[in-house]
Formats: C-alpha cells, structure tokens, sequence
C-alpha cells in the first residue's frame, strides 16, 4: 500500500470514529436531560442513573391505545404551569402525576396488570403468595440503591412494631391476620398470607391513590430516627429537642418521613425518593417540582423520563382566579375545572393556547345519602321504607340536573331504579301511608305529623349547593315532599353524619364505571353512616348495628380481599354488591359516566383524548412540549 493511500485510509478511519464519537455524545445528549450536569461532574452518567431494566414508556402502557392513540416519543425540556387556591397548598395536579406504585395498569383499571417499581410479579394457584422482583439498579433520589432492605424496614421495622402503630389492613387477609415477609434476596421478596387475598394487587395498583410509599421507604435515611437502628444517645437527643420522650420516637420519625400524601411539604425537600418530580421549592406563591435524576423509567428510544424539567403550582386567589388564568393561557394543566365554565374554556382555546378535553371522572359528583341510621326514630319510620327512597329517586328529574349543572357531560346513574317518573314517586308515597297533605299542601308521614327532610351539603365543590336545590324543588314539585337544603361547613356537615343526626346528605361517590377498582365507600363511610361503618370495622365493639344488608355489603368487601380483580369469582361479588344497592336505594347518585372538561398546553403531546382524567393525570411523565423550550 503507498504512503498517500495508507495516509487517506487512516485520515478517514479517525474521521469516522470522531464521527461515531459525536453521534454518540448527541445520543446521550437527546437521552440524558441533565448531561450539563454530568458534564460538570454533578451527576453520574445516565447508564449508572438507570436501573438495569428500566420500564420502557411506550403505546398503551399509561394510557391504553384507544385513549391516546397518537403515543409518540418526545422530547427534554419546558415547564407545567398549574395552579391552586392558597399558598403551601396541595396540588391534586402534581400529586396525581407524582404516584408510582409497585404495580400499575393502564388508565386507573385494574386489569392487565404490569410490573412498575417491581420488574415482575407473581402469584401462585390459590393466590396466598405474591412474589415480587424490584427493578436491579433503581436509585432513591439521592443516588443511593433501592433493595428488598426498604422493604423490610417497613414491615419488620414498622408494620410489626406495635409501638410504631396497628398493622394495617392493607396487608391483612380476609380473616384478617397479617402478611408475612420473606426477603429472598437483594431485589425479590414475597408477601405470604393465610388465606387466598387476590385483592392485594388492585390494593397495590390503585386504591386510595396508592404509590410505593405503603411497603418501601428510604431505610438508611429513616433508620436515625428509629431506635432499633440510631445511635442511641443522637436519637435522644434529637427526641429532647423536640420535648419528646423516647416511647414516643414515632412522632419524630412521622415528623421527618415523607409519604405520598405529604410530598409538597417542606420536610420533603432533600428527602429521598422514587417520583419522576421532586419538590424543590415552597413559597407563599407557589410550589416548585424539578425532574429527578435517578428516575427509573425512558421512552420508546431510550430517553429517560419525564419530559418536562419542572413542576409549579401557581397560587390563584381563588377558583374564579384559576378560571381567568386558565383562559389567559397562564396554565397549561388543570383538572380541577368547572363544569359550568365548559363553554367559556372552549371559547378561548385559541387566544389562550390551550385545549380542553372532556375526560371521565373517576366518581359521580352529587349523590343523594339517605342517613336511615338517623336517631330521630320518627325519621326513621319514614326514611327505613324503601318506598320511600324509591319515591325520592324517581321524584328527581336527573336529565335536567345533568343539562342544568353538567351541561349534558354524562348520563343518568343505572346502579339504581333512577327514572324520572312522578307517578310511580306518587304512588310509592302514597302505598307506604304518605298520602295525606298538611295545609301548605306538602305529604305528612304515615303517623299524621308534618315532615321535612333535612339536606346537608357543603360547599367542598361549586356544583353541589345547585343540585342540592335542585333536588329540593324537584321533590317539592313532582311529589309534594318538603325539603330544606341545611349547608354548613363540611366538618359540621360531617360531624352530624357521625353523630347520626344527618337525615340526608349531598357528597360525591366513585363511579359505577370503575366497578372492579371501587373502593369501599359502597359499604358505610365517613359520608354515609358512619355509624355503621364503625360498628363492622370494630366487629360491634362501637358504632350502631346496621341492618342485614349493609352487614352483607361489608361482607362482600372483606370477601374481595380474596378474590383477583376481573376474576369470575370477584364481578359475582361486585354484581351482588350493587344488585343490593339497586334494591335498598341507599344511596341516590344523579349523574355517572361524567366527563369533566380537563385543560392541557395546546403544544403538549401525548395527551389523552378519552379514558379517566385521573388516569391521563397519572401520566405525566410522558407529557412533552412540541415545540422546544
């Protein structure tokens, strides 16, 4: 070979690897959001950030297909604007975007299950033992390893400490007896239990708004504040600072630790974590969330997530403020949107630049809650005939209140007898022995006295004081019942409800679409009977006995413990749950299926056009500016 051909040859062989060199630093800068700071020696690379297997954000992971069917990589850079009503207030917005449990499914269903925290899971045939891989490499937000020890700590540590607390019910099977933990090794554990308890993975992937907090926590961070593990004599100093004796180390350990309820506090800055965003900044007008650099999750191509560099809840002065931010284009995420101002939203999307979505909400947002555990034995003899909870029910004229108040945006409820039809509402009150009238022309009971029922409502949400009158016109109008709307502070509201001296009342309810996911509101709560709900959870220790079918509701929730979500076994129980309910009409929702408008950056990608607003809440990570910020 001749000088000037050996010459080229080598000319073009450097050529080529500084080419494959400069292709393979723009990889890692398109991958890698924060390479400045890994330049700068701040940060490790992005391969020692990542876990081994990362979860790969792709179509119809978060968000199943026909809900976002335009899934598209994004790319790094911008920030999300929200917004909230008071300062060191809660964002549900950034909340919701901040939850990662260690299993998930698409949307907010409970149905097609995948491994997220956890790489993979299993059950065995009579579903007593779940067994669970953490993903290998999975950092805490301080860089520090997540291993099967953050596990233990919570439960052998916390869980089965009784000074820490009770055990909770989560992790107790149907007959109640607690689950037992066995590590295996470094990143694979199993919960054990003594009876079949299916239910743990719906309890795992949704209920309560879960996220990882409940069964791992940050151990060599919490472990100086517990005394199994802290120096002695700096644990009790740090208890005499705080004027706490040592039996009572769990109040200093709660004051420090950062569950998922608590994230927008300031005890959480610095505090190790596993969400995408972690809150930086506290002031009176806002909150800050920045990107985590240790977060476990990329795209299709291998960037990691999320998208977006940053997080801030603006404070409003209050919600009419939000609207006019909104329409002014000042935030580009909302949820927590008014119905009524629907057409106004529309109206300014392009001035604004903005889009609003109609997304499905995860609860019906007006129920009627017939309180028949009232202690008012004269109520009672009226409100305890189902007739006369028929009679309310078909009195309600349901397709006004739906194009009144919700604009047409969802359908009339069908878990209970909900027609319109005054005749039969006139003929139930009139059956049961309702059927003469005082002088201003309103129903007397069946004992001759007049009657009035009493409605408490809150104000928790603008659209409840305006059903609520329209439910006391309607009852007035199409079956001469007497009603008053009594509204009150929601603390007084519910405290009347634990004390039974609620006759009605007006709160929101999950929806009937989420049936397998549902929660046990269905079954007495702080809203309806509280009373009851105290008795079946004490086993009658305190409380008021209900009566056979609310105990059989109760039984039915205990019995889903054990049976897997979508199981035959399971929607036989969801089936006979609300087959009950259609039958004793307890509870009067007016509306389900309700779409509630959600408001999103016209430039973000990857934004739902259907499912839960919940569930395109939930993805956040997988938002994207369009255009580069």
């Amino acid at each position: 070979m001749s000088p000037n051909v050996l010459l080229r040859s080598v000319v073009i062989i450097v050529f080529l690897l500084a080419l494959s060199s400069a292709i393979a630093v723009a990889q890692d800068i398109q991958k890698d959001p924060l390479i400045a700071a890994v330049e700068a020696g701040d940060l490790p690379p992005l391969e020692e950030r990542l876990p081994n297997n990362p979860l790969v954000v792709g179509p119809g992971l978060l968000m199943p297909e026909a809900a976002l069917p335009d899934w598209e990589p994004g790319q790094h850079g911008g920030t999300l604007r929200t917004a909230f009503t008071s300062a060191f207030g809660f964002s549900g917005e950034m909340y919701v975007m901040n939850l990662e449990p260690i299993i998930a499914a698409p949307d907010i269903d409970v149905q097609g299950f995948y491994g997220n925290l956890a790489e993979s899971f299993s059950v065995n045939d009579d579903a007593t033992v779940f067994s669970f891989t953490l993903r290998a490499g999975v950092k805490w937000s301080d860089g520090t390893a997540l291993t099967t020890a953050d596990v233990a700590f919570v439960f052998d540590d916390l869980y089965n400490n009784a000074d820490y607390g009770a055990f909770p019910n989560k992790f107790k099977s149907a007959s109640g007896t607690p689950a037992e933990l066995t590590v295996v090794d470094d990143y694979t554990f199993s919960l054990a239990f003594d009876t079949p308890s299916g239910g743990i993975l719906r309890d795992l992937a949704i209920t309560g708004w879960t996220s990882y907090n409940d069964m791992i926590k940050p151990s060599r961070h919490l472990a100086d504040y517990h005394p199994d593990h802290a120096d002695a004599d700096e644990l009790a100093a740090k208890l005499e600072a705080e004027g706490l004796t040592a039996e009572e180390w769990p109040i200093l350990f709660n004051s420090v630790d950062c569950p998922r309820s608590h994230m927008m506090r300031e005890k959480c800055i610095g505090f190790p974590q596993l969400s995408p965003w972690l809150v930086s900044e506290l002031s009176e007008s806002g909150t800050i969330m920045r990107r985590n650099p240790y977060y476990w999750k990329v795209d299709t191509e291998g960037k990691q997530l999320p998208y977006l560099d940053t997080l801030v809840a603006q404070v409003f002065g209050d919600g009419e403020m939000v609207n006019l931010g909104a329409i002014a284009g000042d935030i580009d995420f909302l949820y927590g949107t008014q119905y009524s101002n629907f057409p106004l939203y529309k109206e300014n999307e392009e001035s604004g630049g903005y889009v609003t979505i109609p997304l499905i909400l995860h609860a019906d947002p007006t129920a009627l809650y017939i309180q028949t555990c009232n202690s008012d034995s004269a109520y009672v003899a009226v409100a305890d005939d189902v007739r006369f909870r028929q009679a309310l029910s078909h009195a309600i004229d349901r397709e006004e209140i739906i194009d009144v108040i919700y604009l047409g945006l969802g359908s009339i409820p069908t878990w209970i007898p909900a027609e319109f039809d005054p005749d039969a509402a006139n003929a139930l009150l009139d059956e049961m022995g309702m059927d003469q009238r005082d002088g201003d022309g309103y129903r007397m009971s069946p004992a001759g006295e007049a009657f009035t029922l009493y409605i408490d409502v809150a104000p928790v949400r603008p659209d409840m004081i305006p059903v609520g009158e329209l439910i006391v016109d309607h009852l007035a109008t199409f079956a001469d019942v007497h009603a008053e709307l009594r509204q009150s502070d929601p603390n007084v509201k519910n405290q009347r409800i634990a004390n039974n001296e609620s006759q009605a009342s007006i709160h929101w309810i999950q929806t009937y679409q989420w049936r397998p996911g549902m929660n046990s509101e269905f079954a007495g709560s702080s809203q309806w009977c509280a009373s009851w709900r105290e008795w079946l959870n004490t086993g009658g220790a305190s409380g008021a006995e209900p009566p056979a079918e609310v105990k059989r509701l109760y039984e039915i929730l205990v019995a889903r413990k054990s049976t897997l979500p979508y199981s035959e076994a399971d929607l036989a129980l969801v089936d006979e749950l609300f087959a009950l309910h259609y039958d004793n009409v307890w509870i009067l929702p007016m509306i389900e299926n309700v779409l509630r408008p959600t408001i999103f950056n016209a430039d973000f990608g990857n934004i739902a056009i259907g499912g839960t607003q919940m569930g395109a809440s939930r993805a956040g990570e997988q938002y994207f500016y369009r255009t580069m910020q």
